[in-house]
């Protein structure tokens, strides 16, 4: 592994305003700087390396001569970056224009600027280092002659590579410039796979991505003695990389749940090329994972694949379009942040008006409007894709496809494709005591004035609406590990929308008749997440749950199997306390939502299975069994398999 020393420079401001700013110089620089440290394993001596930003020409050769002629062992390279303005001499040799740089019509000036006959010089009095100087400018090729022969009696020990030949301009992107985008995504690119980094390796990967892109061509001048300049070398031993991936699916095969959720984070913060091998191994090998949290992880992996982008993209796209619904939810967490894609855009959209379950039909919704393209959906038949057949769905759309956080107010047409032909009473009042109380939205705005008496009625009571007009727990970092992830979950919740509920302190203060009736009335709270969140807080209280069972037993045939499944979780706690939990098991699964209507049905099933064998049953109940058998009839083979194979993992010996 070469020691490198490393000055990277980056000129955006100029006091000759006549010259113009270049708006990425400053970014380019620094992003080459972050990715020799990065690709190199701290292969960079940051005590004779430098960020250089709108240095004068004075500064600039000072450094040069300070950085190139420090004293290194053998395999040192000193490596010198330039973003910058440059022209061309009289004598056709390129010019560097610093932050000081006169007019740059006026070829005679010398003032603030630095040649590459200058740069050759001080390489030569700094001792001839091994070098290599990347130009991203204007006319870079002309630096070619910093890798001339210094004279007949030395070889130069200097490697060039310029973005563009010797009378072409450089071009910039919104970020960075071209040749600096295309150089940084080659070292990540490299280093990720595993690969020896070297010039030659990289000016080829260089050269075929600016070509598909840009008008000039970089230029490549390799110094006298050296076929090639090796950077860093590879890390990754083939043999040690399919044994780990081996390893890991194994692992995946025989683990709980639980432990599938830890090792998938756990992953996360791998390199790409694991991350997308192992997800890569479970998707050609039709493995299905039938849990939600597992597949939340799955996907976590997956969108924090930063580097190695199009092979993630790749994925994803086989992933969503695989028509396997389990795979289409993986593939769509993670493509979240990727989703404006074109054709990771079109994807989402196609499966929002798919026949597929619920569960990847809304994760599409989500992670477009998300993204604000909310405009990609107005040709969707919602009703047809099941959308408007349950009223969580439809706060769904009003939410994000109707009203957005961030939006002026609800968009007019969208609340009428959602309310004006779908005559169902019950899901238009749950909408609007949800638009009401939770988005403070005029009924009268949306049409749905004629409820006003409900609302009221709602708002009477004061407790209530405090379920009502829960909070969100709140956005998560921009920037968080995959274990960090993981971490915040547990802490906060494992999703986006998810509510506390402090029960205790209400339920305390009220007489025992006026708790038992507040307990009943938390089913008419249209925020599924609120739900959701009473079980998880009244588990807490085990006093509490014994004594209000009955009061909330709503909860194991609510509409959502989301809060049927946090009800079940809460009563497989409470058997030891001799409790007939037969009837719960039984109201959770005897009317089993449809899947393409709501999401969430096999963590449902799952959940009852594995309450059903905590009952200590002494012979099967035939009720539960013909239950369970029924929903077990409409699974395809892999349906079947995944979810079997999911509960004997979990030590669940029932099975369906």
């Amino acid at each position: 592994m070469a020691n490198i020393r490393l000055l990277a420079v980056g000129i955006k401001n100029y006091v000759n305003r006549s010259l113009g700013t270049l708006p990425t110089a400053i970014d380019d620089a620094r992003s080459i700087y972050e990715t020799f440290q990065v690709t190199t394993d701290a292969g960079v001596d940051t005590a004779t390396s430098l960020l250089a930003t709108d240095v004068t020409a004075s500064q600039l050769t000072t450094l040069l001569g300070l950085l190139a002629g420090k004293s290194q062992p053998e395999d040192s390279v000193f490596v010198f970056y330039f973003s910058g303005h440059a022209t061309i001499s009289d004598e056709e040799i390129l010019t560097l224009h610093c932050s000081d740089s006169a007019n740059n019509s006026d070829r005679t000036s010398v003032n603030g600027t630095v040649s590459g006959r200058e740069v050759a010089e001080l390489l030569r009095r700094a001792g001839r280092p091994k070098a290599l100087i990347l130009l991203d400018c204007c006319f870079s090729g002309l630096g070619g002659s910093i890798a001339d022969k210094p004279s007949p009696f030395y070889y130069s020990n200097t490697t060039v590579v310029a973005s563009s030949g010797r009378f072409e301009e450089s071009e910039y992107g919104p970020d960075r410039s071209r040749f600096t985008d295309s150089w940084v995504s080659a070292m990540r690119d490299q280093y990720q796979r595993g690969k020896r980094i070297s010039v030659s390796s990289l000016f080829d990967q260089v050269k075929l991505t600016m070509a598909a892109s840009v008008s000039h061509t970089p230029e490549v001048f390799l110094a006298d003695n050296q076929t090639d300049l090796i950077l860093h070398e590879t890390q990754m031993d083939p043999i040690v990389h399919k044994d780990f991936i081996e390893r890991f699916v194994a692992s995946i095969h025989s683990s709980s749940s639980a432990t599938r959720e830890a090792l998938w984070y756990a992953l996360g913060d791998r390199t790409d090329i694991e991350i997308l091998s192992v997800v890569d191994h479970l998707a050609v090998s039709g493995v299905w994972e039938p849990l939600w949290l597992v597949r939340r992880a799955i996907g976590s992996a997956v969108s924090g694949v930063k580097v190695l982008k199009s092979d993630k993209i790749s994925l994803c796209l086989r992933m969503i379009s695989s028509g396997r619904w389990m795979d289409v939810c993986v593939g769509l967490i993670g493509a979240r942040f990727d989703i404006q894609e074109p054709a990771l855009r079109s994807c989402a959209v196609d499966v929002i008006g798919s026949s597929l379950p619920m569960d990847a039909k809304w994760l599409a919704l989500l992670y477009l409007c998300d993204a604000g393209l909310q405009e990609d959906l107005d040709g969707i038949d919602f009703d047809s894709a099941g959308f408007l057949s349950s009223t969580w769905a439809v706060c769904e759309l009003f939410d994000r496809y109707v009203y957005p956080d961030g939006a002026p107010g609800p968009n007019v047409e969208r609340v009428e494709r959602l309310i004006k032909y779908r005559p169902v009473e019950e899901q238009r009042i749950g909408l609007a005591i949800h638009a009401g109380l939770t988005r403070r939205v005029q009924l009268s705005s949306i049409g749905l004035d004629a409820y006003d008496a409900e609302l009221a009625k709602f708002r009477s009571h004061d407790v209530l609406i405090k379920y009502a007009t829960q909070p969100l727990r709140g956005a998560r970092q921009a920037q968080m590990s995959s274990s960090g992830k993981w971490l915040f979950s547990e802490l906060y919740g494992v999703w986006r929308g998810e509510v506390t509920a402090e029960l205790r302190g209400i339920i305390s203060e009220l007489r025992p008749p006026d708790a038992a009736q507040f307990l009943m009335s938390l089913a008419l709270v249209p925020s599924v997440a609120v739900r959701m969140a009473i079980f998880r807080d009244i588990r807490t209280n085990p006093e509490e749950s014994k004594q209000h069972y009955q009061n909330l037993s709503w909860g194991f045939d609510d509409s959502h199997p989301w809060v049927r499944r946090e009800a079940l979780r809460w009563a497989r706690e409470l058997d030891a306390d001799g409790l007939d939990l037969r009837p719960a098991v039984l109201a959770a699964i005897q009317s089993i939502p449809d899947q393409r209507e709501l999401p969430g049905v096999f963590d449902l099933i799952f959940e009852a299975v594995k309450t059903t064998q905590g009952l200590s049953l002494s012979a099967p109940d035939d009720e539960i069994t013909s239950a369970l058998r029924s929903f077990k009839d409409g699974l395809s083979p892999q349906e079947l398999k995944s979810l079997n194979r999911a509960l004997s993992l979990d030590s669940v010996q029932l099975g369906l």
